[in-house]
């Protein structure tokens, strides 16, 4: 007798929509972006060679696709942003809140997370504790941290811009882990000095 394990809420999206990931190459190494119909589900960033960032999405069973007509903007944006220069359109940092995310998958205390995190405005960081703060959960520092170390969608959910209470930078995953975190912050200080 087989028993079928019941979807996740993000395998059921993924499976109402086709996901189709995108390879490029900018700044910070190899990235790729994941998006159904424009709704996007996730962004690796900062791997050192096209070939480990191929092979990162293909340990997570995704094969990359040539970018259409949706996905160029998308990424043309995400290249300038990580190349440290302002939205080509309006002359103003690229801030990401008017893309959509994909959050299928968070509880209510994760979407509040996020939603809050995506406010912090460029440039500035705020602290674990008073981002948990922020969403009604004064001791859910570590919890936010979770929720950060999680995050699918990196740059439309600036968790670059959470750091440790007394000035720490705290952790951030990706294969150049703080290093890129601090170089984030830094290439959005200084456009906001030059804008």
């Amino acid at each position: 007798m087989s028993t079928t394990l019941p979807k996740t809420a993000a395998q059921k999206a993924e499976t109402a929509a086709e996901v189709r990931t995108v390879l490029f190459k900018s700044a910070i190494g190899w990235c790729s972006l994941s998006h159904a119909d424009g709704v996007l589900t996730g962004i690796s960033m900062g791997q050192p060679n096209r070939q480990a960032a191929f092979e990162k999405l293909m340990e997570a069973g995704r094969a990359p696709v040539r970018a259409n007509g949706i996905e160029r903007p998308m990424v043309e944006q995400l290249k300038a942003y990580l190349n440290g220069q302002p939205d080509p359109k309006s002359g103003r940092p690229i801030g990401f809140l008017d893309w959509n995310i994909d959050q299928s998958w968070m509880t209510d205390f994760q979407r509040r997370c996020v939603d809050e995190c995506r406010r912090i405005p460029f440039g500035q960081t705020v602290s674990y504790g008073e981002l948990a703060a922020k969403i009604g959960s004064p001791r859910g520092a570590r919890a936010v941290g979770g929720v950060m170390r999680t995050n699918r969608t990196p740059l439309l959910i600036p968790c670059h811009r959470v750091v440790r209470s007394g000035g720490g930078l705290g952790g951030f995953t990706s294969p150049q882990g703080v290093s890129l975190k601090s170089r984030l912050l830094t290439m959005e200080r200084e456009l906001l000095g030059s804008v």
